[in-house]
């Protein structure tokens, strides 16, 4: 891990000038593989998880999900890949396969489309569009009251909270907008 420290830092937009080199691969190691170990426990059948302490709570897993996405908490996919190589129990699928099972991949799609200028993009225009109509948590509670949105999270705080995170350093230019991915959205407000 120690060899793609350097190519790691380029990955992140701090500098973690004080953090010392030991400190950082460290830190790639035990995150890396706790989310590794995470994304394997997932993939258990259900009896074999419910002694997990993560597991077996049912508000556990969605916020340690919501926490991985957030972009300022993910590894370098090449250094995740390393782990997993490293940590290979034998015939496991591809990391890639793994974390999607795992993860959702909203996050990682806005991702993909802000480091891929030739895709559209869509869900970076439909999060975008959501943050517009959402700047207080009682916004959420009108979208609610329509049935535009519907939330399994412990309040409108955390809906609020969410979308501000998904939306939180995204680069946006709204000559791109997509309309196909908002028109529903739209004609439900329009209606109500």
């Amino acid at each position: 891990m120690k060899r793609l420290k350097g190519r790691a830092r380029w990955c992140y937009s701090e500098a973690f000038g004080h953090i010392s080199t030991d400190d950082f691969v460290r830190m790639m190691v035990i995150d890396g593989c706790f989310t590794i170990e995470l994304f394997r426990y997932y993939l258990r059948s259900e009896k074999e998880i419910l002694d997990d302490p993560i597991f077996r709570t049912r508000w556990k897993l969605p916020v340690i999900r919501l926490d991985l996405v957030k972009l300022e908490n993910q590894l370098p996919l090449f250094g995740l890949q390393e782990l997993y190589l490293l940590t290979s129990l034998g015939h496991e699928p591809p990391l890639i396969h793994v974390a999607l099972m795992f993860l959702d991949p909203l996050t990682n799609l806005v991702a993909y489309e802000q480091c891929n200028r030739s895709v559209k993009p869509y869900f970076t225009s439909y999060i975008m569009f959501f943050d517009g109509l959402v700047n207080t948590p009682e916004d959420v509670q009108i979208l609610r009251k329509k049935r535009i949105f519907y939330h399994v999270l412990g309040s409108n705080n955390e809906v609020f909270d969410l979308l501000n995170d998904l939306t939180k350093d995204v680069a946006y230019d709204w000559h791109e907008i997509v309309p196909r991915c908002i028109y529903p959205v739209y004609y439900a407000l329009v209606e109500c």
